[in-house]
C-alpha cells in the first residue's frame, strides 16, 4: 500500500507487476520500449512488429503490455481485432482509440461520415443493382478493370471471387453509381473505401505532433490477415502517402508474415516468435508467485506443456503444498478453479464463460445486477480475459474447457442460461426500434446483437434454434461476404460449445460455401431440410434477389414461383414475383401478384408503388393514381412514387401537374439527376427550350461524367440545332471516358448524322481499337464509310457485325444494300431474302429488294415485293415513288405516274419523290414540268436536285444556264468531281471545249466518264488518235463488264457508243440490232435515241452514221403519260 506521502515502495511496484499477469518475455518488451525511443534517423528503427506463435503462446498477453509499454511513453495507441469485420470498422476502432488519447483525426471522421450517409443511400434505393449493393456492403473496391483475389478494403473474411461477373457488376454499379451521387468523390468512396478512407486516416497522423509516438496495434491477424496484409503492403508502399516516422505498427497472429511478399520491406520489421514457455522460464513465472513446491510446479508443467497462459493462469491461484492440487489427471481448468478460494466466484468464474463478450449488463444477466460492477472488476483482473477492450473475451483457450465443463456439470442449467442471455440480446435488438424487417437486417448494431441473441439460443435449445439460424445465414449472405462469413463462425462456435453436431455441421458448410459466394451460400440453404415451408420460401426469395441482381429473369422467376407455391400467405413473395414482372415490362403478369400482395398486406408501400406503375403502363391511369397516392401516403419520402405520379400525369397530358410531381421528388432528394433529366423533356414537351436546356445542364452539373445525361444534353443541342454545343458535349463524352468504346463511337454517330463521314469514320475506328467485338460501331462505322462511298470498306464492316450478330437482319439488310449499289445483284439478293427471313414483316428489305430487282432486270418480282412494302406501310411515301420507278421498267408510264404522284402527294416534305418524278418527266421531254418538280425538290431540303436542274437546262439547249449553275456547284463542294464532269459536258455542248479538257484531265485517272467526255473533245479537236486509243480502251472494259455479270440497260448499250465513237459503222449496227432482238424497254429506246441525238450534236462528223443507227430503232416509243 502506498504511503500517506504519495509515494510507492518497492513492494508497491512488486504487486503491481505480479497484478499485470505472468511476468515474461523481458527481452521483447524492452526491445519494444528501446525501438519507440530510437529516432527514425537510426538504421535500428523498426516500424513493424511481428508477433507469431501458437495460440495460448501468450500473444494476446504480450500484445497488451506492448500497449501498456506505448501508454507509459505518452505514445498515441490504437487497437484493432477480428471484432472489426472490415477496413473501414477497423479504421474507425483505431480513430476513436487515437481521438480518446487527445488527438481527434478530424480528416478521416468527416470521410467516414460521408462514407456511411453514401452506404445507407445505396441500400435504401430499391433501384440500386442488388449485386451493386452486394458488391458496396462486402466492400469490395475496383482494382483497374479486374477484381483482385483478396481486395483491400475487402471483408475481414475476404475469398476469391469471380472476376467476370463481378467485373460485369461493377461496371453496372459504376453506371447506377454515377447516375445516384453528385459528387465524384462519393462515387469513388463507394467504389474504392480502402483508397479514400486510408489517405485521411493518414494525414491525420501526420497530424499528430512528432515528438509523441503512434503504436498501432492489431492481434487476431491470422484472422485479420486477408484484407489488413494488403492493406498493410500498401500502406507501407506509399499507396496512400508517406507514413510519418513516428509510427510503429504491431501485428500478433498464429503466423508469420509471408516473405515473399514482405520481402521488400524486411528492414523494417521486427519477427518476434513466441513459443511456449522452456520448464527454466516456467519455474521462473511459478517462481515469482511464490510457487516452490516440486511437485505442485511438476503437475502445473505437465498440465500446461508450457503454454504461458495456463502456466499464469495457474500460478495465480498460488496453490501452497503438494495437497492442494489434487489429482494430477485433471485438467489445468477444473485446478485453477479449485484454487478460487472463494466457491462463489469459482462458479462465478466459470459461468461467465458462457458469454462470448462480457460487460456488466451481460453478466448481470448471470449474476444479477446487484454486484455486477464488483464481480466483473474482479473477473477483468484474471490473467486470461482481455482487460483493456470492452466488451471482454476469455481467452479461447481457456474459455473452450470452462464452457465444455460448465455444459458437462449441469446441462439443464447451461442450456437455462443461454436461454436467459438469448432473451437478453433479444430485448437488446428491440431497443433499436426497426419496423421493417430489412432495415434491421442491414444495420450492424442490430446484426451484433442477433448475432449473440442467436448464438445463446443455439446453446440453450439447439434443434427448435437452427431453421432461424438457417435462415439468418439467408439474411447475413444478403448483407454482405462479412457478416455471412461471422455469422457462419458464430454457428460453428455454438455448435461446439453446445456440442450440437447438426449445428457445428451447418456452421461448417456455411463457412465453405461463403468463399464461392452469395448463390451458393443459398442453394445450400435452399436444400436444407431443417427449413419449414414458410422460411424455405424465405431462403427462395433471397436467391431471387441474387439472381435478379446477375440479370438471370428466369433463374429468378423460379425461385419466386417456388417461394409463392410454398407460402402463399407471403405477402412479400407476391410483391416480389409482381415487382420482377414490372421489372421486365410484363405488366400483366405483375398486376394479378401484386393484387394479392396488396390483399395480404396493405401496409406495404413497394408493392402499391409497382401495382401503380404496372397500371400506368397498362393504360389505367385512374387506377395508377390511386395506387400511387396510397404509397406516398405509407411512404410519403419515397421519391420514385412520385416521378412516377409525374408520368401520370404527362400521360393525361397535364404536364404542369406532372413537372410539379417531380418537383417533389427533387426535393426529398436534390441528387436525383434522373428527375431533374425527365424534369427537362417535360420542358421540352411544353415548348419552353430554354428551361429545358436548363434541366439537362443541371442533370449534366449532378453527374458530370455521367454518359447518359451528356449524351442526353448532346442530343438536345444537336436538335435545338446548336451544333457547335452539341461537338463540345459530346467531346465532354469522351474525356469523361476516354477508354470507352461507346463514348467515341456517341461521338462518330454524331458525326455520321452530320454527314461529316471522315471524322465518323475515325471515331468508330477508335472504338474498335478499344472493343474489337463492338458489333454495333462496325455497323454504324459501314455507314460512314457508306456515306464516303467506299462501298468495299463498308461491306467489310457489314460483313464484321454479321459475324458479332448473325441474327441482326439490319446488318444484312445493309450488306445487301451495298452489294447491291456496287452491281453484285445476285448476292444482294440472297442477303435481303435473309433479312426478310429473319424478320418477314421487314418492309424496309422487300423495298430494298425490289429495288435490287429492278437493278438487275427482274422488274415483275421487284413490283411483287414493292407491293408488299407499299400494302404493309402505304403512307411511306418512298414506296411509291420506288413503286414508280419499277413500274416505268415495266413500261406501265401511266401507273408510274400515278405512283410518283402519289409519292409526291404523301411526301410533300421531302425531296426524292419530287426528284423521282422529274427525272420521269424529264424522259418525255417535259422540261418546264420536270424543272417545277426540281425547284420542289430543293425547296425541301434535297440539295442533290440541283446537278439535275443543271442537265434539264442542258436537255433543253439553255447551255448558258446549265453552265452557270454547274459552276456554282463545283464551287459549293469542291470535292464532288461530278459537278465538275456535268460542267464540262455542258461546256462541250456549248463549244467551250478547251475549258472543258482542262476541267477533264484532273478527271480522268479516276473517272471512266470524264475519260469519255475528254475523248469526245479530242474529237471535235482533232486529235483523233488520242482519242481512239481511249475509247478504244472503254470498250474493252464495257465488253469485260457485261461479260461478267448480268447487268441493267445502262451498262449494256454501252459498247454501243463507243462503236459509234470509233466510226465502226457495222459493228455498232450489229451491236443495236442485237440489243434490240432483246425487246428493251420502250423507256430504254427513248433514252437511246435521246444519247445518240446528243453524241450527234457533239461530234456532227458522226451524224451519218448515228442517223442510220437512230432509222433501227422502231417508232412510235412512247408518248408522254397524260397526253
Amino acid at each position: 500500500m502506498s504511503r500517506p506521502d504519495g509515494r510507492s515502495s518497492i513492494q508497491d511496484i512488486a504487486r503491481a507487476r505480479l497484478s499485470d499477469g505472468f511476468v515474461g518475455r523481458v527481452g521483447e518488451r524492452e526491445d519494444f520500449r528501446g525501438n519507440l525511443g530510437l529516432p527514425g534517423s537510426d538504421r535500428r528503427r523498426r516500424y513493424l512488429y511481428s508477433v507469431h506463435g501458437l495460440a495460448g503462446v501468450g500473444k494476446s498477453f504480450l500484445l497488451d503490455q506492448l500497449r501498456g509499454i506505448a501508454e507509459e511513453t505518452r505514445a498515441a495507441v490504437g487497437f484493432a481485432d477480428d471484432r472489426q469485420q472490415d477496413l473501414p470498422a477497423t479504421l474507425v476502432k483505431l480513430a476513436k482509440d487515437l481521438a480518446r488519447a487527445g488527438h481527434e483525426m478530424r480528416r478521416f471522421e468527416k470521410r467516414y461520415e460521408s462514407y456511411l450517409k453514401a452506404r445507407e443511400r445505396l441500400h435504401n434505393d430499391p433501384q440500386a443493382p442488388a449485386a451493386g449493393r452486394e458488391l458496396v456492403t462486402k466492400t469490395v473496391v475496383k482494382a483497374g478493370l479486374g477484381v483482385a483475389k483478396t481486395l483491400p478494403g475487402g471483408s475481414i473474411a475476404a475469398d476469391a471471387i469471380d472476376a467476370d461477373a463481378t467485373a460485369k457488376q461493377l461496371e453496372q454499379l459504376q453506371v447506377y453509381l454515377a447516375a445516384k451521387f453528385k459528387r465524384k468523390a462519393d462515387v469513388q468512396l463507394l467504389l474504392e473505401p480502402a483508397e479514400e478512407l486510408t489517405k485521411p486516416f493518414v494525414e491525420d497522423l501526420w497530424r499528430i505532433p512528432e515528438t509523441r509516438q503512434i503504436a498501432l496495434f492489431f492481434d487476431t491477424f491470422e484472422r485479420t490477415a486477408p484484407v489488413l496484409e494488403t492493406w498493410l503492403l500498401d500502406l507501407f508502399g506509399g499507396l496512400y502517402g508517406d507514413l510519418p516516422q513516428n509510427l510503429v505498427l504491431t501485428v500478433a497472429g498464429q503466423f508469420p508474415l509471408d516473405e515473399a511478399k514482405w520481402n521488400r520491406h524486411a528492414p523494417l520489421v521486427r519477427e518476434i516468435e513466441l513459443r511456449p514457455f522452456t520448464e527454466p522460464e516456467a519455474r521462473s513465472l511459478l517462481a515469482e508467485h511464490g510457487i516452490t513446491d516440486e511437485k505442485v510446479v511438476e503437475i502445473v508443467l505437465r498440465l500446461t506443456d508450457g503454454l504461458p497462459v495456463l502456466v499464469a493462469m495457474l500460478a495465480r491461484g498460488n496453490p501452497a503444498e503438494a495437497d492442494a492440487v489434487g489429482d494430477p489427471s485433471d485438467d489445468a481448468v477444473k485446478r485453477f478453479l479449485h484454487w478460487v478460494p472463494e466457491k462463489a466466484r469459482k462458479d462465478i468464474a466459470a459461468t461467465a464463460s458462457l458469454p462470448r463478450f462480457l460487460d456488466e449488463d451481460v453478466l448481470g444477466v448471470l449474476t444479477g445486477k446487484e454486484n455486477a460492477g464488483e464481480i466483473f472488476r474482479w473477473l477483468r483482473e484474471l490473467p486470461f480475459v482481455g482487460r483493456r477492450e470492452l466488451p471482454v473475451r476469455y481467452h479461447p483457450v481457456v474459455r473452450g474447457p470452462m464452457v465444455r465443463m460448465e455444459r458437462g456439470r449441469s446441462p439443464a442449467e447451461f442450456a437455462e442460461r443461454h436461454l436467459r442471455l438469448s432473451e437478453y440480446y433479444e430485448g437488446r435488438c428491440a431497443e433499436l426500434g426497426f419496423s421493417r424487417h430489412r432495415d434491421a437486417w442491414n444495420d450492424e448494431r442490430w446484426q451484433k446483437r442477433k448475432l449473440e441473441q442467436t448464438y445463446h439460443r443455439l446453446c440453450g435449445d439447439p434443434a427448435e434454434a437452427l431453421p432461424d439460424a438457417l435462415l439468418g445465414a439467408a439474411e447475413m449472405i444478403t448483407t454482405g461476404t462479412a457478416p455471412a462469413r461471422v455469422w457462419a463462425r458464430m454457428m460453428e462456435q455454438a455448435g461446439a460449445d453446445a456440442d450440437a453436431p447438426a449445428v457445428l455441421d451447418w456452421g461448417q458448410r456455411l463457412a465453405a460455401a461463403v468463399g464461392e459466394g452469395e448463390i451458393p451460400v443459398l442453394d445450400l440453404l435452399a436444400g436444407a431440410g431443417e427449413l419449414d415451408a414458410a422460411r424455405l420460401s424465405t431462403v427462395l426469395r433471397r436467391r431471387a434477389w441474387a439472381y435478379e441482381g446477375q440479370d438471370d429473369v428466369a433463374a429468378a422467376k423460379r425461385d419466386f414461383d417456388r417461394a409463392v407455391d410454398l407460402n402463399p400467405a407471403d405477402p412479400y413473395a407476391w410483391s416480389d414475383r409482381g415487382n420482377l414482372f414490372h421489372n421486365e415490362g410484363d405488366w400483366h403478369r405483375a398486376l394479378p401478384d401484386l393484387d394479392r400482395a396488396i390483399e395480404l398486406d396493405p401496409t406495404y408501400a413497394y408493392s402499391w408503388r409497382g401495382r401503380g406503375s404496372a397500371r400506368a403502363e397498362l393504360g389505367d391511369l385512374e387506377g395508377a393514381m390511386a395506387d400511387l397516392d396510397e404509397a406516398v401516403r405509407l411512404q410519403p419520402d419515397h421519391r420514385w412514387a412520385y416521378t412516377i405520379r409525374s408520368e401520370v400525369y404527362f400521360k393525361r397530358g397535364d404536364i404542369r401537374k406532372a413537372i410539379d410531381e417531380v418537383d417533389i421528388a427533387i426535393r426529398l432528394d436534390p441528387d436525383y439527376a434522373w428527375a431533374v433529366h425527365y424534369r427537362a423533356t417535360l420542358f421540352a414537351e411544353l415548348g419552353d427550350k430554354e428551361e429545358a436546356l436548363a434541366g439537362h445542364r443541371a442533370a449534366v452539373a449532378l453527374r458530370p461524367k455521367d454518359v447518359f445525361y451528356l449524351t442526353e444534353l448532346a442530343s438536345f443541342l444537336e436538335q435545338a440545332g446548336d451544333v457547335d454545343a452539341a461537338s463540345a458535349t459530346f467531346d465532354a463524352i469522351v474525356a469523361a471516358d476516354p477508354d470507352s468504346a461507346s463514348a467515341h463511337a456517341l461521338r462518330a454517330a454524331f458525326h455520321h448524322r452530320g454527314k461529316r463521314h471522315r471524322l465518323a469514320v475515325d471515331g468508330f475506328t477508335t472504338a474498335l481499337r478499344i472493343d474489337p467485338d463492338y458489333e454495333w460501331a462496325y455497323y454504324m462505322r459501314g455507314q460512314a464509310h457508306d456515306g464516303l462511298e467506299d462501298r468495299v470498306a463498308a461491306l467489310a464492316d457489314y460483313e464484321r457485325a454479321i459475324e458479332l450478330a448473325p441474327e441482326d437482319a439490319e446488318n444484312h439488310l445493309q450488306r445487301g444494300m451495298v452489294l447491291s449499289r456496287l452491281g453484285r445483284n445476285g448476292e444482294a439478293l440472297v442477303s435481303l431474302s435473309r433479312v426478310i427471313e429473319l424478320e418477314p414483316g421487314n418492309v424496309l428489305a422487300h423495298a430494298r429488294r425490289a429495288m435490287t430487282h429492278r437493278r438487275s432486270g427482274d422488274h415483275q418480282a421487284a413490283l411483287a415485293d414493292i407491293d408488299v412494302a407499299v400494302a404493309a406501310s402505304p403512307e411511306m411515301a418512298f414506296f411509291h415513288t420506288t413503286r414508280g420507278d419499277i413500274l416505268r421498267g415495266l413500261d406501265r408510264h401511266e401507273e408510274a405516274r400515278a405512283a410518283f404522284d402519289e409519292g409526291v402527294r404523301l411526301g410533300q416534305d421531302e425531296g426524292y419523290a419530287f426528284y423521282r418524278r422529274a427525272h420521269h418527266r424529264l424522259v418525255f421531254g417535259d422540261f418546264e414540268g420536270a424543272l417545277s418538280d426540281v425547284d420542289s425538290a430543293l425547296i425541301a431540303g434535297d440539295d442533290e436536285t440541283g446537278a439535275l436542274r443543271a442537265d434539264i437546262h442542258r436537255q433543253a439547249g439553255r447551255y448558258g444556264e446549265a453552265i452557270r449553275e454547274l459552276r456554282e456547284l463545283a464551287a459549293s463542294e469542291p470535292e464532288d468531281t461530278e459537278h465538275r464532269e456535268n460542267l464540262a459536258e455542258a461546256l462541250l455542248f456549248a463549244g467551250q471545249t478547251d475549258e472543258a479538257m482542262d476541267i477533264l484531265r484532273p478527271l480522268t485517272p479516276e473517272s471512266v466518264w470524264a475519260r469519255n467526255l475528254l475523248a469526245i473533245a479530242w474529237l471535235k479537236t482533232g486529235r483523233t488518235e488520242e482519242a481512239h486509243r481511249s475509247l478504244a480502251a472503254g470498250l474493252d472494259e464495257a465488253v469485260t463488264r457485261n461479260a461478267a455479270g448480268d447487268l441493267g440497260w445502262e451498262d449494256r448499250v454501252q459498247p454501243l457508243f463507243y462503236l459509234v465513237a470509233l466510226g465502226r459503222h457495222a459493228d455498232a449496227t450489229r451491236e443495236l440490232k442485237a440489243l434490240l432482238e432483246k425487246d428493251p424497254p420502250r423507256e430504254t429506246r427513248l433514252i437511246l435515241l435521246r444519247d445518240l441525238k446528243d453524241l450527234r450534236e457533239l461530234v456532227p462528223e458522226l451524224g451519218g452514221v448515228i442517223d442510220d443507227l437512230i432509222a433501227l430503232v422502231p417508232r412510235p416509243v412512247l408518248t408522254r403519260p397524260g397526253a
